[in-house]
């Protein structure tokens, strides 16, 4: 069963392009916000976080802090895009 990923980023083509290389390698989850991602998070505990920096409300850098706060994402390594 393939590792699942965490894909954030408020840009439709950014997702589309990371999906179509990666799809066939790893079970992909997606987010479009910050509070998305935490949420998503919850529910898959994901082996490795892809995290957009620049996104309205609650910014790359914010979503990774309070992921890593929470107990069910502190030990998830990220990659800021």
């Amino acid at each position: 069963m393939p590792q699942q990923v965490l894909i954030v980023d408020d840009d439709d083509v950014n997702l589309m392009i990371l999906e179509e290389i990666l799809e066939d390698d790893y079970d992909l989850i997606r987010a479009t916000t910050g509070i998305e991602a935490i949420e998503q998070v919850r529910q898959h505990h994901p082996a490795l976080i892809l995290l957009d920096i620049m996104m309205p409300r609650m910014d790359g850098y914010e979503a990774c802090r309070r992921i890593k706060a929470g107990e069910a994402g502190d030990d998830i390594p990220h990659v800021i895009l």
